[in-house]
């Protein structure tokens, strides 16, 4: 169907509400005449005013937009609901080809449909038909020519099919809706369509089906109308309010869309009078920007556009002078961008340009021209802001006459609209109008004869149809696009959304939990923190790369920060309704978990987030106070590097794509992905190997006497003890290994400490080394008490000395030299309790093995850690050993020995504490010399080296 330039220009008819064109612009009555005879009034309209006609557009997004496949597939699903019957295998395509009413498929596949016009000369014969139904939104064709009663609702159309075949053999099918002659078989002369394939069935019938959804703000039509109505009125201007641009590209990682280039070309070609840049513009940056459009030498303007580098400078407004036979007539334009853009695009700071505040900028440059000569007859201001500015820029905006910055979808209700306007001078005149800008549309703007007064403004939205003639270069050069970087990315990568709805595409929530999931493995993070991400793809069942790409179309690279895990609470409770995107911690909730692990305090963790969210969001003012300050620290905030070089930040586009290709893989194919990354995966504890560093610490003391005899009999023990010096050291050290099915360790123990008192030898305080290992096994873990879960557990522990105690004659002892076995329940980590372990056990005194019989007893050991603040920690632990007679018992036996010990610290850097701590040490002999209880205490300052560190 053609659209003649003529209609497109021609007078829409007004409500009829709408005021009269003829009232005059003071609001009074319409101008009269007097009769000859009579002397009655007549009413006689006013000679029509000065029309002029601007064309605009804005708000369209890009190239080559289409319904989604679910909206044109709708009609046939409610359908298929109402007769109890099921869409079986729907699945998205990428290689229907469309030109006016024809319909041309080979398998669904781009490559397919190259190859098959790059096979040689096309005949085409007759094929059985099809019938299907046409709606707003697209066609739904049923491949049967005699469709079951139960599918009639929907198969009122005949379709006429043929079968082409090319020199190579190769076959598709062109299906039109009535007889007509073939096309031309020109692959650029034909438009790519997105579409969807599956089956209805229902009592054992099955009828394929193909939806192909209808172009929707299309640029080749549009381009096409313009340049019609241009050449049809060469009165009439083209205008566009921003965020036209494709933005970022789907199949190129961190670069802008191939489709871009098209598009300044045909603005070239249709000669603009004024562009405004937008959202979709500024993707790449400012300067990116300037550069891209500057060898098309285009009329771009942006008024509250402020900088100092003269070569990212845009002119604030510009004046169009009409050409009217009555008398030129002067329309000037503003181009105002939201604010918000400073934050979208955070590189626009850093490039040294400042979206500055609509009213404060734009008001002095509306004062000025009203203030030249001659001034403008209108002042139009444009802009793909949000509809809060829209609102403001209307109230406090003082001196234009209209706004062109209307995207929401409501004006395509709109058939025409006119209203007339009252002359008001400056002070009192805002944008009367916002005019729609859903496509493409027309302004007719009427000027008073004898004065430079808007008067009236009729505004008609021009809707394209599918069948719309298109632009030849436009269509030819998105179709070589496509036609290009299609084939490679039409491989399966992705199940369908859910087994239950395979006929429904994925929900925003399930999309963005599985490029979360997707980033924060791909980067081998422990969480992941991200803004807002494109919409989920509008295609059900399966997805292919492309279709998962084209919703991953973002220049944003990826950075990863170190929180450590005493702060993970805080991030949780932080990012809370701030940070759309996060997985690895529940936002707002208690962090119990981080992933499938339970949180470890003593290790830092990598959060994964974007360069833009950091920018743009609180997230990064939130991850930045998590981070640690202290001198001995550096900043962690650092790019994740791009497989292509460590130079180059990875992109969350390219570490998505890449982890869902592994996923895919490792499945065994695209099916399982779903089920892996937001079911099994989230849930499942990989193998992980930490060395955990206790402590590594030293102690000491140092105590300078009096040394004088004169008052020995002073009952001061500061001033009777002789002067001493006490040094310490410990170590905690473990290798440790955690997966799904057992917990092992391999622990080593150590302390010592010496006293030196006056001009005495240095006395032994503590000599120990324990070396243990110990396993548990968590998949045979129940519950017991409140949410605490136990687990078996088995450890052998070799208790010894670092050298042995020296006997009063100056000979070496015996060495203590024990070896246990200890069985029974362990529990798994839950709030303050880091360790909690119960069991029986079985020691021998190795160093005596022939004096000394096996020995039988209960333990009892515990740990825990509690945070207060951001600094603050608090650890306890205890060790409590109750032994059983033996029939050898001696006073070197005991009952108990118990060690406890208490520490609180302060964090000097990530792996540095200082600190205080208590330990009190517990022992009762099993003989009648000493069955009594003796109790010893230590306290001191500590600094410990401590941290869990993941191999």
């Amino acid at each position: 169907m053609s659209i003649p330039a003529a209609w497109l220009l021609a007078p829409a008819v007004a409500f009829a509400s709408a005021p009269s064109a003829s009232t005059s612009p003071s609001g009074d009555l319409p101008e009269t005449a007097e009769a000859d005879a009579g002397g009655d009034a007549i009413p006689v309209e006013a000679p029509p005013d000065r029309t002029v006609r601007i064309l605009y557009t804005g708000a369209a997004g890009g190239i080559g937009r289409a319904r989604s496949p679910v909206s044109a597939l709708r009609p046939l699903a409610l359908h298929a609901r109402t007769v109890d019957a099921a869409l079986t295998e729907v699945h998205g395509i990428h290689g229907v080809l469309a030109r006016g009413h024809h319909i041309l498929s080979v398998d669904g596949t781009m490559g397919s449909a190259v190859a098959f016009f790059d096979g040689g000369d096309i005949t085409c014969v007759a094929a059985p038909g099809v019938v299907g139904a046409r709606d707003s939104m697209g066609v739904a064709l049923l491949e049967t020519d005699a469709p079951p009663v139960w599918l009639a609702p929907v198969a009122g159309t005949r379709f006429v099919r043929q079968t082409c075949t090319n020199a190579a053999g190769t076959s598709s099918t062109l299906t039109s809706p009535a007889e007509s002659p073939p096309p031309t078989w020109t692959l650029t002369d034909w438009e790519v369509r997105p579409a969807v394939r599956g089956k209805v069935a229902l009592a054992g019938q099955s009828v394929p089906f193909l939806v192909v959804p209808d172009p929707a703000l299309d640029h080749s039509r549009t381009v096409h109308a313009v340049s019609s109505a241009l050449h049809a009125d060469p009165t009439a201007i083209y205008v566009d309010a921003g965020r036209s641009l494709d933005g970022a590209s789907s199949v190129r990682d961190g670069a802008p869309s191939l489709h871009r280039k098209t598009a300044l070309e045909d603005y070239t070609r249709l000669g603009p009078s004024v562009l405004v840049p937008g959202a979709t513009e500024l993707v790449v940056g400012a300067r990116a920007f300037i550069e891209e459009q500057a060898p098309y030498k285009l009329p771009y303007i942006a008024t509250n556009w402020s900088t100092e580098d003269p070569m990212l400078e845009l002119p604030p407004t510009r004046t169009v002078t009409i050409d009217h036979p009555e008398g030129p007539i002067r329309v000037a334009f503003l181009g105002i961008l939201d604010p918000e853009l400073q934050d979208v695009h955070a590189g626009l700071e850093a490039e040294g340009v400042t979206i500055t505040d609509p009213i404060a900028a734009v008001q002095p440059v509306v004062e000025a021209l009203e203030r030249s000569e001659p001034p403008p007859d209108a002042i139009i201001a444009l802009t793909s802001s949000s509809g809060h500015l829209q609102a403001r820029i209307r109230r406090e905006l003082r001196g234009i006459d209209l706004l062109i910055g209307d995207p929401s979808m409501a004006t395509l209700r709109t058939r025409a609209r006119e209203a007339s306007l009252r002359h008001l001078d400056s002070l009192h005149k805002g944008g009367a109008l916002t005019l729609p800008m859903d496509g493409l549309a027309t302004a007719e703007l009427g000027f008073a004869h004898n004065s430079s007064t808007l008067t009236r403004v009729r505004t008609v939205p021009i809707d394209l149809p599918f069948d719309a003639p298109t632009d030849p270069a436009a269509t030819a050069a998105i179709t070589t696009v496509r036609a290009g970087v299609y084939p490679p990315l039409e491989v399966p990568l992705i199940g369908p959304a859910s087994a239950d709805a395979s006929s429904e595409p994925w929900t925003e929530a399930d999309w963005d939990r599985l490029v979360c999931t997707s980033v924060r493995l791909g980067t081998d993070a422990d969480i992941a923190v991200l803004g807002p991400l494109p919409p989920a793809p509008s295609v059900p069942g399966p997805l292919t790369e492309l279709h998962a790409v084209n919703s991953l179309a973002l220049v944003d690279t990826l950075e990863v920060h170190k929180v450590p895990g005493t702060a993970i609470q805080r991030l949780a409770d932080r990012v809370d309704g701030v940070a759309p995107v996060v997985c690895g911690i529940e936002p707002g909730s208690r962090v119990w978990k981080v992933g499938a692990r339970w949180l470890d305090p003593d290790r830092v963790y990598r959060v994964v987030t974007t360069t833009t969210a950091v920018a743009t969001t609180p997230v990064g003012e939130i991850l930045r106070s998590l981070e640690s300050t202290r001198a001995l620290d550096q900043p962690t905030a650092q790019p994740v590097p791009s497989p292509t070089g460590p130079d180059t930040p990875a992109t969350l586009r390219s570490v998505a794509l890449q982890q869902l290709r592994v996923t895919r893989d490792a499945v065994g194919g695209p099916e399982g992905v779903r089920q892996e990354l937001l079911v099994d995966g989230p849930a499942r504890l990989d193998p992980l190997w930490l060395l955990r560093v206790r402590r590594i610490g030293v102690q000491s003391q140092s105590f300078e006497g009096v040394d004088d005899t004169a008052f020995a009999e002073v009952p001061e023990t500061l001033a009777t003890s002789p002067s001493s010096y006490t040094l310490g050291s410990e170590a905690d050290i473990a290798m440790e290994f955690s997966g799904p099915s057992i917990w092992s360790d391999v622990r080593a123990v150590g302390t010592f400490s010496r006293v030196r008192a006056g001009e005495e030898d240095p006395e032994e305080l503590a000599d120990d080394l324990v070396l243990t290992t110990s396993h548990a096994l968590p998949g045979l873990a129940f519950p017991t008490v409140s949410s605490l879960q136990m687990m078996p557990f088995s450890e052998v522990a070799y208790d010894t000395e670092i050298t042995a105690i020296e006997e009063e004659d100056g000979g070496t002892g015996i060495a203590q030299s024990d070896l246990s076995l200890t069985l029974g329940i362990s529990a798994l980590r839950s709030g303050p309790i880091r360790g909690l372990r119960f069991g029986g056990f079985v020691n021998r005194d190795m160093a005596r093995l022939d004096e000394k019989p096996s020995e039988f007893g209960g333990r009892l050991d515990w740990e825990t850690f509690q945070a207060f603040g951001p600094s603050v920690r608090w650890t306890t632990a205890a060790n409590v050993l109750v032994f059983a007679d033996t029939p050898d018992d001696d006073p070197s036996d005991l009952r108990l020995r118990a060690q406890a010990d208490t520490r609180v610290l302060l964090p000097l850097a990530t792996w540095l504490d200082l600190g205080v701590y208590g330990q009190v040490f517990a022992l009762r002999g099993r003989t009648a010399v000493n069955d009594r209880l003796g109790v010893s205490t230590t306290w001191g300052v500590t600094l410990d080296m401590a941290g869990a560190f993941a191999l």
